[in-house]
């Protein structure tokens, strides 16, 4: 289909115009889980390659319809990004709910689309539809079934083929958003099912869904969840609470040199905390912390679902613990925090490491200090040597040393993006000492790894088709006469890439000391060094 330029003269067309968060894309033939299916490539207009989590790889509008306009690629698309807005754009994408002969729309995406009310246009197919609206969601986004909802780290194909019947412009959708987030995102919920008004639900009910679990391991449910409002606003409760605690007062009026810092959601907290002390309903502490934000110019995160719910939830909490809003009890509840932040912080680091170079890696050991030698741990517990720090943080030299030694690659960044990864790296690192465990335990546990990996040979079971000189020439361990024969060269060059990694010193160490002789053994002009005896050693010291 011939491409036509979005009309920037539709406002919500017009205000993403405004932004350098803008790609080319193209159709690519990918194979997933050995399906050969089509996908829309991010591109730059000079050919590049673009990523929707690097913003140096994005542009303008007018370049990159220039470059399709030229026919280089098929599109164009806007790349969601949160920046340090209040508010920002979040777009919904809708798959498979439009028949793209007669229009007509599924029920459970008419539905979705009446209740948010905002910018719908028409995706790229013809079956599927973009909402796009103004608000805050609590993740970067979120997919269940044909549903997607993101406000970074994507990018939508625009066309600017919208829907008349809605408004043409981005509108704000706070409220509306919530309700579709912890409906349609963060539920159980068939998509399908929402055909009409949401019922009623009740804790017990099969869709009472899990949508959040608290620091201190609360799992809050769909009918948890609070939507501040100002109508449960306790104002006698509040007037007399204020009039008769003094300490209530001095958080209201925000002069509480105690707390642990004088943030507006510090305060928050304190009063949430000491409402809970005083039996408040969960709905009048949301009320108390809306207008607590509003008198203090923020009642837009006041306003928000997930922030309020989890405040006074965790406020809640702290309470049945016995706990208060003295500055010792809130630094205690901001170190357990930390704790648990600290916990988070390892899981975002290694999500943006999967991200950046498509490698799952657990962990990186430090194994040493002056010099220190480092380790990737891959998922499994695969350990692969990196070599010193240097390495590690050179985008070129660890790209080169995972080619050599493991034949792991990574795609080429920015400067900009690669720091990013280091950083993540840094977040992961763990410290072991070359001592943790003694000499004998350690080269066993070496030993069974290179023997677990290499799998040794029968001797007398192989077949015709395999000698013994063949197996020797490989240098591969075999069973013979009730012995197990090892090349220790062929061992320290297999463990070579594990962290603290045994030399052919200590490796022939080890094996006389387990009762091992050493042998020359050939045939058919090759001969190998090797080691034989009896396996596995009594316990070690």
């Amino acid at each position: 289909m011939p491409f036509e330029r979005p009309d920037a003269g539709i406002p919500a067309i017009g205000e993403l115009a405004e932004r350098r968060q803008w790609v080319c894309w193209q159709n690519q033939r990918r194979t997933v889980n050995g399906v050969a299916k089509l996908t829309k490539v991010p591109i730059r207009p000079n050919g590049l390659s673009a990523s929707s989590t690097d913003p140096a790889s994005w542009t303008t509008f007018d370049e990159c319809c220039r470059a399709v306009e030229a026919g280089h690629f098929e599109g164009v698309g806007y790349v969601f990004a949160r920046g340090e807005e209040t508010t920002y754009v979040v777009g919904i994408d809708l798959d498979k709910c439009r028949n793209p002969e007669t229009g007509e729309i599924a029920p459970w995406a008419q539905a979705i689309v009446d209740r948010l009310n905002s910018y719908t246009e028409i995706s790229v197919s013809g079956t599927g539809l973009h909402i796009l609206v103004r608000g805050t969601i609590p993740e970067q986004g979120g997919r269940r079934g044909q549903i997607e909802c993101y406000a970074a780290g994507r990018y939508f194909v625009t066309t600017g083929d919208y829907l008349d019947k809605y408004p043409d412009e981005i509108v704000e959708r706070e409220e509306e958003l919530a309700w579709f987030w912890w409906t349609h995102i963060r539920t159980d919920a068939a998509p399908a099912a929402q055909t009409g008004p949401k019922p009623k639900i009740e804790p017990g009910n099969q869709d009472d869904r899990i949508v959040m679990t608290l620091r201190s391991g609360r799992q809050i449910r769909q009918s948890d969840v609070i939507v501040p409002d100002k109508g449960h606003w306790p104002s006698a409760k509040h007037a007399a609470y204020e009039q008769n605690d003094a300490t209530f007062k001095r958080t209201w009026e925000r002069r509480r040199k105690d707390l642990p810092d004088q943030t507006l959601s510090s305060y928050d907290m304190a009063l949430a905390i000491r409402a809970a002390m005083a039996n408040w309903t969960p709905q009048e502490i949301a009320a108390l912390i809306l207008i607590n934000r509003e008198r203090h110019g923020d009642a837009d995160k006041g306003a928000r679902p997930d922030y309020v719910t989890r405040t006074v939830w965790t406020a809640i909490d702290w309470v049945a613990q016995g706990k208060d809003d003295r500055a010792a009890s809130l630094r205690e509840m901001q170190e357990h925090e930390a704790r648990t932040d600290a916990k988070d912080g390892e899981d975002m680091a290694r999500q943006v490491i999967r991200e950046r170079l498509d490698l799952g890696i657990e962990r990186i050991i430090q194994v040493g200090e002056d010099p220190a030698n480092y380790f990737l741990v891959l998922e499994g517990g695969r350990e692969v040597k990196v070599g010193p720090v240097e390495v590690l943080t050179s985008q070129t030299k660890l790209r080169n040393r995972l080619i050599a030694s493991e034949r792991l690659n990574f795609a080429r960044m920015k400067p900009m993006s690669w720091d990013t990864v280091v950083d993540a790296f840094m977040s992961i690192i763990e410290v072991r000492e070359h001592d943790t465990i003694s000499f004998a335990g350690h080269m066993r546990e070496m030993v069974d790894t290179y023997l677990s990996d290499r799998k040794p040979l029968a001797i007398e079971e192989l077949d015709a088709s395999r000698r013994k000189s063949d197996v020797v020439r490989a240098r591969h361990p075999y069973w013979e006469g009730g012995q197990l024969w090892v090349s220790v060269q062929d061992a320290a060059t297999h463990l070579g890439n594990l962290s603290n990694p045994p030399t052919d010193a200590q490796l022939k160490t080890y094996l006389s000391m387990r009762g091992f002789k050493h042998r020359v053994v050939g045939g058919d002009g090759t001969t190998r060094s090797y080691w034989h005896g009896q396996w596995p050693p009594d316990a070690e010291e």
